[in-house]
């Protein structure tokens, strides 16, 4: 039997080492293995995910739009990731909601603010808020910001959400600051002639929201604001009496007339867009309509009214948004003689000419068309590439033409999340109007929390 599978194993060697020599070799180098990878399988028989329109047609506005794309990703959204990163690594955003809120849910809280906007004081401040304030429909908020000598403001405000559709909330501020600036009336008022005036606003409001559907959200308040103006002037600008005792300005409407008014004001919201991570394509109209009546000092009183429109593509379906939207805003005296310049229309600071400083432009009508792009960067942060054509005008548009429209771009990145104060990160430039050389003569720099003071 030994000698029987001795003779086997003989016959079985030279065989196997044929078929060595005659087939494939056993294994592979990595290189080919590589190379011979098989393709992806085509499961559903559909094959590759074809380009959409919107994703060819946006590299339109990345080519256009690259030299600020390429700061934006490379000295904002790259230094931010790499800090997000370490912080999530790290875990710092668990040690920081358990070391600035309170509660089993984090109900109430605390937040620092700081904020820095070019051109104005730097100011710091805290914010306060208590959500499920006794009840759960109950929330409660307080805000403490200073800003230096005769800087400072200070405001409360509580909401009750009787339902989903229903709530309504009580709130009052005080404001007193040195550091408003001013730079004349008209679409062509002269940057070398910026002026500081001093103030004091005391303001209380009733607000009911009703929101009947996804899509629709109506708003009525009705309150109070009190105006005095103070003396003095900062940052190294004369004061907006110095500029009329000179003869460089002539005396705005109202200056130095104090003026408490009773207000009732509505807002209509209509937005076709869900939230996300729905699609973020879609149309939005903002209507809204305020008169101010002062019974307290010279009888007068006024009505403002305006509106946006908005077309909104989500390229990608991702919420990487282009949209283009008209702003107007009309102011008309429905009693007495004169408007308070500080309760005229007025194009800076917030969305859409956030090229400019707040307050830089002032006039009975503005009108202003902005072309945007945003994207998101991380959770609630997105990034924001915009451009503005517009600018302030006489009574109902009186004066409008083309030669007296401004520019104004920005770009940076903003907090996303609705409620409380915001972070937000701008760098943003303004122009002359077109016929007067389109030179840039603004430049801003924003970072820090906003708050609405």
């Amino acid at each position: 039997m030994q000698r029987a599978a001795r003779e086997e194993a003989e016959r079985e060697g030279p065989e196997q080492e044929k078929k060595t020599e005659a087939g494939a070799p056993e294994t592979q180098s990595g290189a080919q293995a590589e190379e011979e990878k098989r393709a992806a399988p085509n499961y559903d028989g559909r094959g590759p995910k074809p380009t959409t329109f919107g994703e060819g047609l946006l590299w339109v506005p990345r080519v256009i739009l690259s030299p600020l794309w390429l700061i934006s990703k490379y000295v904002i959204a790259a230094p931010l990731g790499a800090l997000v990163t370490t912080a999530e690594k790290n875990h710092w955003p668990t040690w920081l909601i358990d070391f600035f809120t309170f509660g089993e849910e984090h109900q109430a809280g605390w937040i620092p603010l700081l904020l820095y906007d070019f051109g104005l004081r730097p100011t710091f401040g805290v914010y306060f808020f208590w959500n499920r304030a006794l009840s759960r429909g109950n929330s409660l908020a307080a805000t403490a910001v200073y800003g230096g000598n005769d800087w400072f403001a200070l405001g409360l405000s509580g909401a009750r959400k009787f339902s989903d559709r229903t709530s309504l909330s009580l709130g009052a501020s005080l404001a007193r600051r040195p550091d408003a600036p001013f730079y004349g009336i008209g679409p062509s008022s002269d940057d070398a002639l910026r002026s500081r005036y001093a103030f004091q606003r005391v303001e209380a409001s009733t607000v009911l929201e009703w929101r009947p559907a996804y899509w629709s959200v109506l708003r009525a308040t009705v309150g109070f604001r009190d105006f005095k103006f103070r003396t003095g002037s900062c940052c190294n600008d004369p004061s907006v009496g110095d500029r009329i005792a000179l003869g460089q300005l002539p005396p705005p409407p109202g200056f130095g007339q104090p003026y408490s008014v009773w207000l009732g004001r509505a807002n209509v919201e209509l937005d076709s867009r869900r939230p996300r991570p729905a699609s973020q394509s879609g149309a939005r109209l903002a209507l809204n309509v305020e008169e101010d009546v002062d019974t307290f000092n010279t009888p007068h009183s006024w009505i403002r009214y305006g509106g946006t429109v908005g077309g909104f593509w989500d390229v990608t379906g991702q919420a990487r948004v282009l949209s283009l939207s008209v702003i107007t805003t009309f102011v008309d005296q429905t009693a007495g003689s004169v408007i308070p310049f500080t309760e005229l229309a007025t194009l800076g600071g917030a969305q859409p000419f956030v090229g400019f400083l707040p307050g830089r432009l002032y006039d009975r009508s503005a009108i202003a068309a902005q072309l945007r792009y945003e994207w998101p960067i991380w959770a609630f942060i997105d990034g924001e590439l915009n451009v503005a054509v517009g600018n302030v005008f006489g009574e109902h548009l009186d004066g409008l033409r083309a030669g007296l429209m401004r520019l104004s771009s920005g770009f940076g990145f903003r907090s996303s999340r609705d409620g409380g104060p915001g972070f937000e990160f701008l760098i943003g430039i303004g122009t002359e109007p077109f016929d007067t050389g389109f030179r840039v003569s603004s430049f801003r720099f924003v970072i820090g929390s906003t708050y609405g003071f």
